[in-house]
């Protein structure tokens, strides 16, 4: 996966996760390495980002970089579903910056105690 680059959008992510996962652990453990040590070295290296998309990954600072490396690794780790839910920036206005990662848990079904886990990472513009 070395040199492998997805396109940083919805299905991107999607076309990511779903090679990621379909490789041996060594190299699974490899890619959640590199998030944990390098989360920035590591979506610019996985991802197709312009100028723009990194600038705002930048300044997200590292404290979110820590905190989306950690919940990609965990998400990673258990095999959950990743999306990415990414406005495109807005004309006009401030375009004020938010990043965020929450896991959602949906039940199977009414009469099972079994859910489906998602973890969902959303980039805004306000």
């Amino acid at each position: 996966m070395e040199h492998l680059q997805f396109n940083f959008d919805k299905s991107g992510v999607q076309d990511w996760k779903n090679y990621l996962y379909s490789q041996t652990r060594i190299v699974i453990e490899e890619e959640t390495i590199h998030i944990e040590t390098n989360f920035m070295g590591w979506v610019s290296k996985r991802f197709y980002l312009n100028e723009k998309q990194l600038q705002y990954a930048i300044s997200l600072g590292k404290p979110a970089h820590d905190y989306f490396a950690s919940q990609l690794v965990e998400a990673i780790d258990l095999r959950i579903d990743i999306q990415l839910d990414r406005e495109d920036e807005k004309e006009g206005g401030g375009n004020s910056k938010t990043g965020s990662a929450a896991q959602s848990f949906t039940p199977v079904s009414a009469s099972s105690d079994e859910s489906v886990r998602v973890l969902k990472i959303r980039f805004n513009y306000s």
